[in-house]
Formats: C-alpha cells, structure tokens, sequence
C-alpha cells in the first residue's frame, strides 16, 4: 500500500464514522490527543535468509548462490503517530494510528524495502446497557523468511475490517458479538500465491467480570476460510478452503496487587469441503503468568500448547508446545533493560497418503536482551542483542541467527502517558 493510499483510507475511515453515526466531534468532553514517535536505527543480521548452517549462499534469480552474502547490514527510519478523538462520552472515542518504515539492507540490496502500517478504531457507548466497536487495519510488510528455500523479498498485504457489539445488562455481566472480514495477498504470486487467503470469522461470549479485574469467559467462533489463487492441481492437494469452529473457555485472575494468572483452553475442529482426511480436532492450551516484585521489575512466564497453520501438503497437522520466560527492570529513572528465552518445540505429523514417513520434530530456542536509556524527556537510545537456533529433523543441520540493533527514538505527547495508551511507548 502506498502512502497516497494509506492517506485515502485513513480519510474514508473518518468520513464514514462521522456520516454513518453522527458522531458530535465538536461536543468532546476531552482534549485531542496526539502521539509521535522517530525511530533510526542501524544493526548487524548474522542470516536473514534463514539458511541451515552447512547451506551454500544463495539469493534470489538475479544473482548466484555463491556470489550472495550470508550476513548484512539493516538501516531503518520509521515515523509512527497517534491520534485520539474523544466523543460524547468517556467511552466514546475514534483512534487513527499509521506507521511506515524504510529498510536498508547492506549489501543484499535486494531486501530493501518499504512498510506501511495503518489503524482506525471507533468505540461508542449507547448508554449503559449497550456498546459498540468498529476496526479496520491496512498493512503491507515483507513476507517472513523461514528455512531457506525462499531467497528473495516477497511483500503481502493484509487488511481486517471488524465489528463489535456488546450488551451489558449489569455493570459484571457483558455478551459480546463480534464478526470479522481478514484478507492476505502476496506479490510473488507464483511461488505464495498457494497461501492468498480471504476469512470471515464471527464469535459468540458470555462474560463476567468482577471488582477486582478478575474476569471469566466462555464463548463459540467459527472462521471459513477461502484461497481464490489456488491452481487446480493445488486445490487437489489442499482443498479450496477449510472451516474452523471452536468452543473456548478463558479466564484472568487476579491473584494480588503483584500477582496475575490468565489462560485459555480450546477444541479446535478444522473441516475441508472436498479433502476430508484432512480433517482435524486438536486442543489449544495457553497460560500465562505476570508477577510484579516492585514498581521497577516485572516477571513473566508463558506457555502453551496449540496447533498451528500448515499449507504443506504432505503435512496433515503442526502442533506447537513451550514456554517464554522473561524479566524487565528498571533500575533508575532513565535506564529500562529486559531479558526474554523462549523454548519451542513441534510437531508435524503427515497426511495419510505420507504416513510412511513418520511425523517430523523441530525446536526453535531463542534469547533476547533490550536496554534502553532515557536521554532527555523525549529523547531515547536502545540497544537489542538477539540469538535464534533452530533445528528440524529434515534439516541437514541447524539454522542459527545473530542480531543486534542500534537505535536513537524521538517521541512527542500532548497529554502525559498518551504514550503508553497508543501501544507507541509499550516495554517488553
């Protein structure tokens, strides 16, 4: 997506809140808020391609394999703002958000790239049994590199369009409705066009909430998902498209003032039209664990069982199990550092016409460290040091990458915090 037409979508997401709701801008209780954040960053990639360690150099058509470094240079300058329009009510607001970014890469020149991120949210409250919210995001990013196999930059698109509505009949007691529109398209049609997909999903929730910000829910969703792109050999192999439906339950407790338990638990039933041997029912496990030592240091811990998508033909399901566990500090007024390892293991198990051939097993172990220091009140500097191994059973042997990252951030406010409520100012 362009700049020109990011503008036009941000305009039209104004123009049809204002004209569909008759929203009364100029009746605002609230100032306008205004949030700006500048970011220049340089760092070092040890292998952006993802290629397993005993893999020659290679790169896209253009160039050969041995002619292609393994390791580059990134230079990025991204621009991120924010603004908050308050409505008639304290829970009445439109939000616009946008963020573009420019990627340098030296010397795989051919990775450079250019990213745009748009956001427009509107929430209003009819009352005090009644409350409604709109969502639509635009985002144009490069697609993520996995294994190897694929050495040159290929960019998707992808655009949500959501709506909420949620009847509240006691201040505890809320059910919210909620459907939702997900498209993805990438530009190498020929090599990704196989994963193109259009979703709609829609849910259902019973949910209770208590004083102590404790909360309880239980609730159904169904997703159908289409792939318009797919060849007619692809679609015999894949199907046209799946069904998804699931039953959950989740819950957040808050245990103390430090302390905060949250999890969810799913069946998850996946249906195809045509390739029914496909078909799966698998179980989603997630918690999570927050516990705060003092008003400087935060503790976390996840963990989780879940399935995860999978195009692969000769693959039926991908299940993934493990834990991240990490720790911020902030041992002064001007110095934040966080530390983060994730340990993650999966399982893909093979179609039947593959069973021969035994599920395949892979772990990916990552470490990250982040410290930032506050130069001044709207003047920062970050440095990031990152290590990733991964290993799979097909892999001849395992790929690792190594990143650091350099960066100088300028941030403006209105409004003290307008930070920290945009999500521009969030710490690990």
């Amino acid at each position: 997506m362009s700049a020109s037409a990011s503008g036009r979508w941000v305009t039209r997401v104004i123009a049809s809140s204002i004209g569909t709701l008759g929203l009364p801008l100029c009746a605002q209780a609230a100032p306008l808020e205004l949030v700006l954040k500048l970011d220049i960053s340089s760092g070092y990639e040890s292998n952006p391609f993802q290629q397993p360690e005993e893999a020659a150099p290679a790169s896209g058509a253009a160039s050969s394999a041995a002619a292609t470094p393994r390791a580059t240079r990134r230079h990025a300058q991204t621009a991120e703002g924010a603004v908050v329009v308050p409505l008639a009510s304290d829970d009445s607001r439109l939000a616009l958000s946008g963020r573009i970014g420019r990627q340098r890469f030296d010397p795989i020149s051919e990775l450079d790239h250019q990213q745009t991120e748009v956001d427009g949210r509107l929430q209003w409250r009819f009352g005090p049994l009644l409350q409604a919210a709109l969502r639509q995001t635009a985002s144009r990013l490069p697609y993520a590199f996995q294994d190897g196999s694929y050495l040159k930059l290929d960019m998707t698109e992808r655009h949500s369009r959501s709506a909420e509505l949620t009847l509240q009949p006691t201040p505890a007691l809320s059910l919210p409705l909620s459907v939702q529109q997900q498209s993805l398209r990438h530009d190498d049609r020929a090599t990704h066009g196989v994963l193109d997909r259009k979703e709609q999903q829609a849910s259902l929730a019973l949910r209770w909430r208590s004083p102590t910000r404790s909360e309880l829910q239980l609730g159904c969703m169904m997703v159908e998902a289409d792939f318009p792109r797919r060849t007619p050999e692809q679609i015999a192999a894949l199907d046209s498209g799946w069904t998804e439906r699931q039953v959950f339950a989740s819950a957040d407790w808050q245990y103390s003032v430090k302390t905060r338990l949250s999890g969810r638990i799913a069946q998850v039933r996946r249906e195809h039209p045509a390739r029914t041997e496909r078909n799966t029912q698998l179980v989603s496990r997630t918690l999570r664990l927050t516990h705060q030592p003092s008003p400087m240091s935060r503790l976390e811990l996840e963990l989780w069982r879940q399935p995860k998508d999978t195009e692969d033909p000769s693959t039926l399901t991908s299940l993934s199990r493990g834990f991240r566990l990490s720790a911020a500090w902030q041992p002064s007024d001007f110095a934040r550092m966080a530390l983060a390892y994730g340990d993650e293991r999966q399982r893909y198990d093979p179609a039947l016409s593959s069973a021969a051939t035994g599920a395949t097993l892979g772990r990916t172990r990552s470490l990250g460290w982040r410290l930032q220091y506050q130069l001044s009140r709207d003047l920062s500097a970050q440095m990031e040091l990152g290590r990733e191994r991964q290993s799979r059973s097909t892999f001849s042997s395992d790929i690792t990458q190594s990143v650091l990252r350099l960066s100088l951030s300028y941030s403006f406010e209105n409004l003290a915090g307008g930070l920290q409520r945009s999500g521009l100012g969030a710490w690990p």
